[in-house]
């Protein structure tokens, strides 16, 4: 009598194919998402069989640039017309490209007030008013600066900077906005007439010694002041004096559009 034999059909390999992703914004995340699950390729006969979605699907880094690469994983099959029982997926995941696009945002400068320092410098930190940082991303290199350093109203303040994003702030594209209302007040600048005599002539008193002069900023000197010095300030007594005694000399004559004299 013939022996018998055992006789194994093997389960048909299927593969995956025609699998899409769609392009993204960056979001400091890998996630993805696809626009075509893809198909089966291999199936008998005309059978179908269901390609289920896949558990997980990554980009291969979160970095903004084109043709990333996009990983699916995690495919199943599942029954239709055909048994899935009588097939395998040759590998359960699947490749597409996909784009991470810079996100964009604005930025707008803030008010600012200051007294004059003789710089373009403001206090203010610039804000997003539009858009959104993602991840442990943060603005610590925005700031903004006055149009001149001159004291002024209505003065331009202009915001720049870059987020902190670990690519030196290219996954991000900026609109800078400026504010046009900042202030910078004079400072205050006292010039005080040097002390001066002379013994009793009987001549009038005329002129003075020179003056002093507390509150230049930024190590700006006498130069920058417009005007000449003369002594007849009003306050002053000395202009004209003939007797002996005491007269005070009142410097005036200089002027400053950053400064506030007194």
């Amino acid at each position: 009598q013939p022996e018998s034999q055992l006789a194994n059909i093997t389960t048909a390999a299927l593969s995956i194919t025609g699998a899409a992703a769609q392009n993204k914004i960056y979001d400091s995340t890998t996630t993805a998402t696809l626009s075509n699950n893809g198909s089966l390729n291999g199936l008998i006969g005309g059978e179908t069989l269901i390609l289920n979605a896949p558990a997980s699907i990554n980009l291969s880094d979160k970095n903004a640039a084109t043709g990333k690469t996009v990983t699916a994983s995690g495919y199943a099959i599942s029954d239709s017309s055909g048994q899935a029982s009588n097939y395998q997926l040759a590998s359960n995941s699947a490749t597409a490209t996909a784009d991470i696009t810079a996100a964009l945002l604005t930025v707008t400068a803030q008010t600012n007030t200051k007294t004059y320092d003789a710089n373009t410098s403001a206090a203010a930190i610039p804000t997003i008013t539009s858009g959104t940082l993602f991840g442990t991303d943060d603005t610590a290199n925005f700031s903004e600066i006055y149009d001149t350093q001159n004291a002024g109203i209505g003065k331009i303040l202009t915001a720049s900077g870059i987020v902190n994003d670990g690519n030196s702030g290219n996954y991000y594209v900026y609109t800078f906005i400026p504010y046009t209302t900042g202030v910078i007040n004079p400072a205050p600048l006292t010039v005080t007439a040097n002390a001066a005599s002379k013994t009793y002539d009987g001549f009038a008193y005329s002129g003075g010694n020179g003056v002093g002069y507390s509150g230049f900023v930024n190590g700006e000197t006498s130069d920058v002041l417009t005007g000449t010095v003369a002594y007849n300030g009003t306050s002053g007594t000395s202009q004209g004096a003939t007797n002996a005694g005491g007269y005070v000399i009142s410097p005036t004559g200089l002027a400053s559009a950053n400064y506030t004299i007194s």
